[in-house]
């Protein structure tokens, strides 16, 4: 059987002393390919960094709703350039959490249209993450809407992703 994880966190804390390992045993079950998005500058860092040392698993750059507060033009502006590296084949994880709601709305709305924004110019896919309060809909109601208003799926969206999907 041949497997894909499609959103893994290897970078994380809880894999700070075995993540090879992890990776390791996980092939050995089937896993022949691994998305391994950031969060923030120094996940998407690491991302990259665990990829060098095992170059079946892929990365996706970007920043978190939770951090959206925390990433200044400076972080930005790294973010922008990592992206550019051939192993990044998405941006983000990226999108709304008003649940948890670490970041105020505005800034976690700002982060989301920058992220679209770069996986457009890149071409490469947005990883997207959508969390609203038990009951509500409220996350999901906006990001629907901000897709609609950043065109996803228009024509310009269109000529960048043919027919691969932008998120």
């Amino acid at each position: 059987m041949r497997l894909i994880d499609s959103h893994a966190h290897l970078q994380a804390d809880p894999f700070a002393a075995d993540a090879d390992e992890v990776l390791a045993s996980a092939q050995a079950a089937g896993m022949a390919r691994l998305l391994d998005p950031g969060w923030d500058v120094a996940s998407s860092a690491e991302a990259l960094e665990l990829t060098g040392r095992h170059a079946w698993i892929d990365v996706a750059v970007g920043v978190h709703p939770h951090v959206a507060s925390q990433v200044d033009d400076d972080g930005w502006s790294t973010v922008l350039g990592m992206a550019e590296d051939p192993r990044v084949v998405a941006i983000g994880e990226t999108g709304l959490d008003y649940d948890r709601a670490f970041s105020p709305r505005l800034s976690q709305l700002a982060n989301l249209r920058r992220n679209l924004a770069l996986a457009l110019d890149t071409r490469k896919p947005a990883v997207i993450h959508c969390r609203s309060a038990k009951g509500a809909r409220d996350a999901q109601d906006e990001l629907i809407a901000e897709l609609r208003r950043a065109a996803v799926g228009g024509e310009a969206w269109r000529e960048a992703f043919g027919g691969r999907p932008p998120a």
